[in-house]
């Protein structure tokens, strides 16, 4: 199978009646530098294999050879090239520091379904001295990604008009930020987040901060510049070294530097005057009720900066008055960050932007309903439960298929067993509750903790005289 792009020919597979393209350069960047399209070629370009992964946290030693620096690819499942299907964007999840472009598409044969990699980690997210758009790198990459989408899936048989970005966790706070960057304003028309919104846009200052304390890890705090030509694997284990032994959920993410994201991003994007289209905004239930730590409370700092005030006041206040057992404050505590960490802001955000565009909004109770769980019932990841319980979720992953791509298709979202489901605007702000039986209620206020910022991470007290 083979497909003409205007960089030059490419070959892929067929799979189950799927044409396949895997590994597809969309841009090349020098090391915290801002990317740039990839150069033409001339030959046929194999892409039948997975390129490189960004240089993740997580990362294995046997899969060194599976990662590099050299990471701006793309992988295309298409029902066609000669259609002219919607298409999907995913942008995957990991903190913005792990994670990779290795789905397939949960859809049907009706979509095209583009899986994106992107710097991630230091290589993405770091503020280095001098370069004033190192901290958005990653999300400059998804920009470039998004560019070449709208450039070329034609080739593969997509409609560059029907463009839809979908992301979850860091993937969706990606969304959020392409949302506020002007120059992805054109790119893609609908939007899918999941457990993830605008909170991780962080000021300059944070930003500087954190870039910080890494060059204290890595040994350069008198000359950040020595990281230019530092070996990646040392780099890596500066990496490890900050972000192992804590929360360093909230570490890496998009900045408001003022090049790639304006500084008033949000006057901009919250007035009707930034990007306009359709959003399905959502998250789970329970977002954080099964994290492991036994002291969540000790997270705080880690998660929040300067903004740890804020959550724990809202205990304090819950507390009040109550002689909670030791397990039951854990609990409590689970459930601020459960709302503080994303429940929250995916209600605002629906809330805000539901006064200039359709929005639906969706909370997942489907069990466990933890973080992330709504995207392991959409690809499918479940397998050999007991019968009962593969029944269940088999029928809750065809019916989140069909609500994603019923959108993604242009439709109000439905599938089977799904009631009719009223936009997300003042004063109801109705949201669906997706479970075994699904249900639409009015959430005038919300279903989350309120009292807290905007964005998530605030360091250099930034925060600490609002509380």
């Amino acid at each position: 199978m083979q497909a003409m792009c205007s960089f030059g020919p490419v070959k892929g597979f067929e799979q189950n009646g799927i044409g396949c393209f895997l590994g597809i350069p969309y841009g090349k960047a020098g090391r915290f530098q801002a990317p740039k399209p990839c150069d033409p070629w001339e030959e046929e370009k194999d892409c039948t294999h997975f390129g490189k992964f960004a240089i993740e946290t997580d990362e294995k030693e046997n899969e060194w050879q599976m990662h590099g620096e050299d990471c701006l690819n793309l992988n295309i499942f298409t029902p066609s090239c000669q259609g002219r299907y919607p298409v999907v964007v995913n942008l995957h999840g990991g903190a913005f520091q792990n994670g990779a472009a290795d789905r397939t598409a949960p859809f049907s044969r009706q979509v095209i379904f583009v899986d994106v990699n992107y710097r991630l980690g230091v290589w993405g997210f770091l503020q280095m001295p001098g370069l004033p758009s190192s901290g958005n790198n990653g999300i400059l990459d998804q920009i470039l990604a998004l560019h070449w989408v709208k450039n070329e899936i034609a080739a593969f048989g997509g409609d560059p008009q029907r463009v839809t970005v979908m992301g979850l966790s860091a993937g969706a706070k990606s969304i959020g930020a392409l949302l506020a960057a002007p120059s992805a304003r054109d790119t893609f028309s609908q939007a899918i987040l999941s457990s993830g919104a605008v909170q991780s846009i962080r000021s300059r200052r944070t930003a500087d901060s954190v870039a910080r304390e890494f060059f204290r890890f890595a040994g350069c705090e008198k000359d950040p510049d020595a990281l230019f030509t530092m070996n990646a694997t040392d780099l890596l284990k500066a990496q490890r070294a900050m972000c192992t032994g804590r929360n360093s959920t909230c570490l890496f993410g998009p900045v408001a530097d003022g090049v790639v994201i304006p500084e008033n991003w949000a006057e901009t994007l919250f007035s009707g005057h930034g990007w306009k289209g359709r959003l399905l905004i959502g998250s789970n239930r329970r977002e954080m009720m099964e994290d492991g730590n036994p002291d969540p409370a000790s997270m705080a700092q880690d998660l929040y900066g300067d903004n740890a005030v804020w959550a724990e006041k809202a205990v304090e206040e819950e507390r009040a008055g109550r002689a909670l057992t030791k397990d039951q404050e854990r609990l409590l505590w689970l459930g601020v960050h459960s709302d503080f960490m994303y429940r929250l802001h995916a209600d605002r955000l629906a809330e805000k932007m539901s006064a200039f565009c359709p929005v639906w909004s969706y909370s997942f109770e489907f069990a466990p309903a933890t973080h992330g769980f709504d995207h392991a019932v959409l690809f499918g990841d479940e397998t050999g439960l007991e019968p009962l319980k593969q029944a269940d979720f088999d029928r809750m992953h065809h019916r989140l298929c069909g609500i994603y791509e019923s959108f993604v298709q242009g439709e109000a979202p439905t599938a089977q067993g799904v009631p009719d489901w009223p936009l997300c605007r003042a004063p109801e702000f109705y949201k669906m509750r997706l479970d075994t039986v699904c249900q639409a209620q009015p959430c005038p206020q919300g279903d989350s903790r309120r009292n807290f910022p905007d964005c998530v991470l605030v360091r250099e007290q930034e925060g600490r005289n609002k509380a």
